[in-house]
């Protein structure tokens, strides 16, 4: 007995093979993006850790060579938003938050110069805490902010010791 019809696949076996590609392929689409998501997510957060810790080690290295951390100082006062060390070779380190960037100016004699700081930006809010003038203890406070306010448990503190070591 002679079949009929030709040995290969049917239409509908073909759109079945079709489907299950496009199915597997989708996955794999979405498999891709979250990954790439989860790197630039990963990638933004190595790069805020490294701008912390310069932000740190410059924050520091100023406190721990100053001086005092005087209130007032050329008609500039300190308040949680400036900070204003008198360092002891005479110069003079103002920290200043203002229009979200993070400035360090340095005075000495006519002198000055300045720079921003790389915790600068519309979600972070910055403050600056001065315990008692006898504890000599300076904190610089980072804080996350979430719709214009400050969320809670995501701050980072940076604390130094006026005069560091030499004291």
């Amino acid at each position: 007995m002679r079949k009929i019809g030709r040995p290969g696949f049917t239409l509908t076996e073909m759109l079945c093979v079709m489907a299950l590609l496009a199915v597997l392929s989708s996955i794999l689409t979405l498999i891709i993006i979250g990954t790439l998501e989860v790197e630039r997510t990963q990638a933004a957060g190595f790069d805020r850790l490294l701008q912390n810790k310069s932000l740190a080690e410059q924050f520091r290295a100023d406190v721990s060579a100053a001086e005092s951390a005087p209130a007032e100082w050329q008609g500039r006062r300190a308040d949680e938003h400036r900070l204003i060390l008198q360092m002891k070779t005479g110069a003079h380190v103002v920290y200043a938050w203002q229009d979200n960037t993070l400035r360090r100016q340095v005075y000495l004699d006519k002198q000055s110069s300045e720079a921003t700081l790389p915790a600068s930006g519309p979600n972070v809010d910055v403050e600056f805490v001065v315990a008692e003038p006898k504890a000599k203890l300076v904190r610089l406070r980072l804080h996350t902010l979430r719709k214009g306010e400050r969320a809670e448990g995501e701050s980072l503190e940076i604390a130094a010791a006026l005069g560091g070591d030499w004291r």
